[in-house]
């Protein structure tokens, strides 16, 4: 195998190198190719150093893994290279593949050729050591081509060699002489073909031509290895003997077989002389360039290897050879000829001339340098011509110039307003600020800008701007308030948004401005400025739809809740009061009963008008917050009766009748009043507090009411309920319990569960969800508690799908859920970021909630059906809805009182209600989910009337989410269910 990797090689390595060599690394090394091995047994990972700088590696023959080497491989690559070593450590065979290293620095990777070997070490077939090289993969082509002419090389070479040499065979017989040989040889020009090799000599000293040449031969025929002697003798005729070394080295074939040795005598001066000649070779091999060596004829005398490689020409055709015949393909030969003859001719060397040629149908460009050679008189005997590849030069000279074309073009044609600044001279950017934006004033100048930066600025031509410093043009004073915050965040702004004019001629803009920066001086500020006025405007009417209703015009809840949180942290500064006053119209819903929702709309809208016209009481701030309930704010409230000669106002403008379809309609109101600091030191209690008082307004006909704790039946407990759940949220003292519900048609199929809210309080223990969850309904709260328990559920559901549980997930929504359109973009928010399938999410409501507002119930209710959820109405029998109303109503199922059904055996009624509410439900289409289930024969009951689903006790209790999947994989998934269908006699 070595041979065939030396043969591979014979052509960049020369003799002396492989002599040198104490192994095929060696050689390889040698021939410029980067070696590496690797010892399974071991994992022991070692290069030369050589390949450890192409990898970048910090170690060399150090103790690392091969995976080190994969990870310097691109990624795409690693598999391939990873198979060649499996497929060599396995089959013993040469592995060869192709891959590119990680390069960060470079577009294209340079690829690269890797081939691999093994080599079995003593007589144990386990240990054994991968072994390889790899080299730049355009080179491989160039080597491929070099062995396929090993043998006319090696001819070619021996014959133009001034050393002495000849080829012998293996049984010693010459086979070819060179001439150098035949005249300096004993047998004169007489060729020694055919001769025995120890009777064949150069030399005098006939010894050896027996004993000591022919163990030379003999350890080079038996040992394959390069053999060498060093000896003492002359030449005939010589007077003096002359020191030479003879050097004897195998040729061998594929199947590691001696075919020939070739051999060399060569004196020391010899030696020294070629020694330095191959070194400038090399050194000629290495530039980047052709290199030729013209005679005074222009006549090619040597070349590099790049000369060689570019012209895909022989030696023998290109020795002798001129540019008329060796660059053909380039522009103008003659004119190129005639110019090199004047070189020589003149001796002024000609540099940097730019020329071109066509290459596989392709234009390059070459940048060509010749210069004359002279002697110590000054004569020209020679020229050296230079020839550089300029191609991707030119071709990177191309895209500047056509990306400059199309800098200018997007300049000119760009809506954005594109200007530079130049500072001259720099500004340090070791001064402060202030001296810094001083200086830029005056120094910076305005050097370039487009047609849409003189339409932003008004500026009526070129020269009213350009070369104008920044001082002189700062007439609002937009580039110092720009500039100064530009120096104050490191040369660097963006989106910088200004503002002039006003009214029609009101202009916005969004600027940013980059600086560049050379050995610490400010020099140049780049920048874009964009007319945003259109934006502004479109953001400034969003802002108000978002902050507004959209039916009275006057603030809604959201701004509601900015306004109070400012009202209040001006007021606790200043040591002043507030209050709230809470409305509810009167007999709302008869005018929406009876004349229909356009006029209840138009009522709403005539009342905002009168309470926006209201006369101002110092501050005062309305705003509606949803349906017939409107807050009025008022800010350094004095005293308590203040607040109440405004609500007495408040009625009288609410009271004056109203023109409805031809009629005039009197309404009346209810006020809730509520005081900061006394009752409340934020929005969320004073509102609650305002609420409670509009209520006990409206039980007593007062017309309003300010808060009363005494009378708040639910205070102090259920202020704190509220104020602790936001903390209880954040410190994950709520959890979620399920319970299962059972298809009865398909009981071994389809399971669902029902999320029900648990709260563990830190002091009062577990809180059972009755008693906090009225008190949430009426705050704010309830909204981020929904949430919360709708991304729980989801939560959960997707990880039950992980473990392959397909289930369906019922949560239940509260009135004021019924009545905020946010709840359609939460759901369906939550439901995308979980991949919750709609048909396993249903949404429980009750009658009751419906009821509140059907109308706005009902359009949040058909935003949801959109979404593809389920809707089911919780509690059924016990919210006394109308079927006119139901039937409307886009839901999927009903779920029946447990009241119903767990008295159901005992009360002939409620048997009669549980029957007849199954049969109405499939007549509308409906599903009848029956909660309560306790017993089997409540089940076998609700089985005969055909129920759809039930849930209950029988089945499971409420439980956490790790014991409800035990639960599943004890019952459901195990088909133990089946023993809850089964009873002492029969099976359903």
């Amino acid at each position: 195998m070595d041979s065939q990797i030396n043969k591979e090689i014979s052509v960049s390595v020369s003799s002396s190198e492989l002599k040198s060599c104490s192994s095929t690394e060696r050689a390889l090394e040698a021939a410029g190719m980067y070696t590496l091995s690797w010892s399974p047994d071991q994992d022991l990972f070692k290069c030369c150093k050589r390949t450890s700088y192409v990898l970048d590696l910090a170690f060399v023959d150090a103790s690392c893994g091969v995976v080190d080497f994969l990870d310097c491989i691109d990624p795409e690559d690693r598999y391939s290279v990873q198979s060649a070593f499996l497929n060599c450590q396995e089959s013993g065979s040469i592995s060869e593949t192709k891959f590119r290293l990680v390069d960060f620095n470079s577009e294209e990777p340079l690829a690269y050729s890797l081939k691999l070997w093994r080599v079995d070490l003593e007589s144990d077939s386990r240990k054994f050591t991968i072994e390889g090289y790899f080299q730049a993969y355009e080179e491989v082509d160039a080597y491929k081509d070099q062995i396929e002419n090993q043998v006319s090389l090696i001819d070619t070479m021996l014959d133009r060699s001034i050393t002495p040499s000849w080829i012998a065979s293996a049984d010693g017989v010459m086979l070819k002489e060179n001439k150098a040989y035949r005249e300096f040889s004993s047998f004169g020009l007489e060729s020694g073909t055919g001769k025995f090799a120890g009777e064949y000599s150069l030399f005098n000293d006939k010894s050896l031509q027996t004993e000591q040449f022919q163990k030379l031969l003999n350890r080079c025929f038996d040992d394959h290895q390069v053999v060498s002697w060093a000896l003492s003798d002359q030449y005939p005729n010589a007077e003096n003997n002359l020191d030479y070394t003879i050097t004897l080295d195998p040729i061998v074939s594929e199947t590691k077989e001696l075919q020939f040795v070739l051999i060399r005598y060569q004196s020391d001066l010899e030696a020294k002389l070629n020694e330095k000649t191959d070194h400038m070779k090399l050194l000629l091999d290495m530039v980047k360039a052709q290199v030729w060596y013209l005679d005074t004829k222009g006549r090619v005398v040597d070349y590099n290897g790049l000369a060689a490689k570019e012209t895909g020409l022989q030696h023998r055709q290109i020795i002798g050879g001129t540019i008329m015949s060796l660059a053909s393909n380039w522009d103008d030969p003659p004119r190129r000829y005639l110019e090199t003859l004047n070189v020589i001719k003149t001796g002024v060397p000609q540099l940097g001339s730019i020329q071109s040629y066509t290459s596989n149908e392709n234009r390059h460009w070459a940048s060509v340098d010749k210069v004359p050679l002279k002697n110590e008189l000054g004569e020209v005997y020679g020229l050296l011509m230079f020839v550089y590849d300029i191609t991707q030069l030119k071709s990177k000279e191309k895209a500047l110039k056509e990306s400059e074309d199309r800098y200018r073009a997007f300049i000119t044609t760009s809506k954005d307003a594109i200007f530079r600044i130049d500072i001259q001279p720099g500004i340090s950017e070791k001064l402060n600020p202030e001296e810094q934006l001083e200086q830029l004033l005056k120094q910076g100048t305005m050097m370039e800008f487009n047609e849409a930066f003189l339409r932003i600025h008004e500026y009526a031509n070129k020269n009213s701007l350009y070369r104008k410093n920044l001082g002189s043009i700062d007439q609002t004073g937009f580039w110092s308030e720009l500039l100064h915050k530009f120096l104050q965040q490191g040369f660097l702004i963006e989106n910088y948004e200004w503002k002039k004019g006003q009214g029609s001629r009101e202009l916005w803009t969004s600027t940013s401005i980059i600086g560049t920066v050379e050995r610490g001086n400010l020099i140049r500020i780049w920048g874009t400025q964009r007319d945003i006025t259109e934006r502004r405007r479109h953001l400034m009417q969003l802002e108000y739809q978002a902050d507004h209703d959209h039916l009275t015009g006057l603030p809604n809840r959201n701004y509601f809740w900015k306004k109070i949180g400012n009202v209040l942290q001006s007021s606790r500064a200043e040591g002043a009061g507030a209050g709230l006053l809470l409305l509810d119209i009167d007999r709302f819903k008869e005018v929406n009963d009876s004349l229909g929702h356009f006029c209840g709309d138009t009522l709403l809208m005539k009342l905002g008008e009168r309470l926006d016209r209201l006369p101002k009481y110092q501050h005062s701030f309305v705003a509606r917050l949803g349906g017939d309930e409107f807050a009025i704010l008022l800010e350094r409230l004095e005293s308590m009766e203040q607040a109440k000669r405004f609500a007495q106002k408040l009625l009288e403008v609410i009271r004056k009748p109203v023109e409805l379809a031809g009629l005039n309609v009197e309404v009346g109101g209810s006020i809730g009043i509520s005081l900061f600091p006394w009752h409340g030191e934020d929005g969320a209690k004073l509102l609650r507090c305002a609420d409670v008082a509009m209520y006990q307004a409206k039980g007593q006909s007062t017309g309003y009411a300010v808060y009363n704790e005494d009378l708040d039946e639910y205070s102090p407990e259920r202020l704190s309920i509220i104020s602790d759940l936001g903390q209880a949220l954040r410190n994950n003292e709520l959890s979620l319990h399920f319970q299962p519900k059972i298809d009865l048609k398909r009981p071994l199929e389809e399971i669902g569960f029902e999320a029900l809210i648990r709260w563990n309080h830190p002091t009062l223990g577990p809180i059972p969800p009755g008693r906090f969850i009225p008190y949430i309904e009426l705050s704010d709260m309830i909204r981020p508690l929904t949430l919360w328990v709708l991304e729980s559920a989801m939560c959960q559901w997707k990880a039950w799908k992980d473990q392959g549980i397909i289930s369906k997930v019922s949560v239940n929504l509260s009135t004021r859920n019924l009545i905020d359109d946010s709840i359609v973009r939460d759901v369906s928010t939550l439901m995308q970021r979980y991949g919750v399938l709609p048909w396993c999410l249903e949404l429980e409501i009750t009658e009751s909630a419906i009821m509140t507002d059907y109308n706005r119930a009902l359009k949040v209710l058909e935003k949801l059906h959109e979404l593809k959820v389920r809707l089911s109405i919780d509690d059924f029998g016990t919210g006394y809805s109308s079927l006119a109303y139901l039937k409307r109503l886009p839901v999927h199922s009903l779920k029946i009182d447990l009241s119903f059904v767990q008295s159901m055996l005992q009360s002939e009624p409620d048997e009669i209600i549980v029957n007849s509410t199954i049969t109405m439900a499939h007549n509308l289409g409906l599903e009848v989910v029956a909660e309560g289930v306790e017993d089997h024969q409540t089940l076998e009951m609700l089985q005969d009337m055909g129920c759809d689903q039930v849930q209950g006790y029988y089945f499971s209790r409420p439980e956490n989410a790790e014991t409800m999947t035990t639960w599943i994989e004890e019952n459901f998934k195990a088909k133990g269910l089946k023993k809850l269908f089964m009873n002492s006699e029969n099976t359903k």
